[in-house]
């Protein structure tokens, strides 16, 4: 059995309650009731879940896709595109600047395709878990949100660090540029940090130095919270990573996996996870 299948298998044990469980695992052999007993505890019941394949594909941005089409001629790109939802079509045509119109597919042979693509885009993770079956993880939250979501959570996370130099900073004029390209939920976040020590701070941002550009201030924040980010994930279960950097474009992912590391401090890795989960429903209901 694989991975999946003793953890659909103790999913529907704990069903039963913990003596039917108990009564029943005593018919397995004695390597499957330590299968069993080594099976992962899905946040709550993975058959609950109602994901189709076309859910599943609609929730991996578009650009985990080009390797796949890029070793096919257009006229089957076209059916391939023809069987995705019409966002991730139209970015994908925009991409390989497509001439060709898509196609009205029936439902089996779009069926086919999006399983063939769905199968093609989990291969690459070993040992892959669906998101109904991933372990308990307190981040399994960052799930919840999409892509956009996540930047937004990332962009928010890089407020702690710049509330720890805005502490440093004493010209006026500085704090003004720094408002400037910040929206108004961002500042309001930002004021609540001022007013609060930073219990993990990291290398400073030395404004000082900043021109008062606020694309450089933007990339600055991106990549101070993918570092809080990647810290704050350093020790989840692979597939947990896999899913959400599916939600992010390659580019992006390549920034988180780059801070993928350990802190070596558990107060600190603690309190990142922290910082990620009180933002998540913030995150949700001002931008979802």
């Amino acid at each position: 059995m694989t991975t999946i299948s003793w953890i659909a298998l103790r999913a529907l044990l704990e069903r039963r309650g913990s003596s039917k469980k108990t009564a029943l695992v005593r018919y397995l052999s004695h390597s499957g009731q330590e299968a069993i007993e080594a099976a992962l505890v899905p946040d709550r019941d993975p058959f609950s879940y109602d994901l189709s394949i076309p859910d599943r594909i609609k929730a991996v941005h578009y650009s985990w896709m080009i390797p796949f089409l890029e070793r096919l001629p257009e006229k089957d790109r076209v059916w391939v595109l023809s069987s995705l939802g019409s966002l991730q079509a139209a970015k994908l045509q925009l991409h390989f600047g497509m001439k060709h119109g898509l196609k009205r597919l029936n439902f089996h042979p779009k069926q086919f395709l999006q399983r063939f693509i769905y199968h093609w885009l989990i291969s690459t993770q070993k040992g892959f878990i669906p998101r109904e079956y991933l372990p308990t993880h307190p981040l399994n939250i960052i799930l919840e949100l999409s892509k956009s979501g996540i930047q937004h959570l990332v962009d928010f996370l890089g407020l702690h660090d710049l509330s720890i130099e805005l502490k440093k900073v004493v010209k006026t004029e500085q704090f003004q540029k720094v408002k400037l390209g910040l929206s108004k939920q961002q500042c309001g976040y930002l004021k609540q940090l001022c007013e609060k020590r930073e219990p993990v701070p990291f290398a400073r941002l030395n404004l000082d130095g900043w021109d008062g550009n606020q694309t450089k201030l933007k990339n600055m924040l991106h990549h101070r919270g993918f570092n809080r980010l990647g810290k704050a994930l350093f020790g989840c279960h692979p597939a947990l990573m896999w899913h959400i950097t599916r939600r992010l474009d390659i580019g992006r992912t390549k920034i988180l996996r780059k801070f993928f590391t350990d802190i070596n401090n558990e107060k600190a890795h603690e309190s990142l996870k922290t910082q990620v989960i009180n933002l998540v429903p913030f995150i949700r209901k001002h931008y979802e």
